[in-house]
């Protein structure tokens, strides 16, 4: 028996929604996921991405306190490889890196138990 020969009375339930709340309800099932986390990509834009990209602009030019700013472009980052004291960090930093994962893991590895 199709729905057409069933009486009004038994085709539905529940009270029939006007025609602009359907369309409604289905806007806001598809829009709603985007509303709900445009707040994040909001922030993460100006608290991430923004930062980041003044920093890069801000990388390639030399700045003085007194406010001269010249155009070095990558003569700063060339200069960064060259001193001696950004390599001596880098391999700290790296140093300290792997003295704080790698024997925790392998401590951590070695306390489980074995079947």
């Amino acid at each position: 028996m199709s729905l057409d020969t069933l009486p009004r009375a038994a085709r539905s339930n529940h009270r029939a929604r006007p025609p602009g709340r359907r369309w409604r309800s289905r806007l806001d099932v598809k829009a709603m996921p985007y509303f709900l986390v445009s707040p994040y990509f909001l922030l993460f834009a100006a608290f991430g991405l923004f930062p980041l990209a003044f920093t890069l602009y801000y990388s390639l030019y030399d700045y003085d306190l007194t406010g001269t700013v010249e155009w070095a472009g990558l003569g700063n980052y060339t200069a960064l490889l060259g001193d001696d004291d950004f390599w001596r960090a880098t391999v700290n930093t790296l140093a300290m890196f792997i003295i704080a994962t790698v024997p925790p893991r392998c401590c951590w590895r070695c306390s489980w138990p074995t079947r």
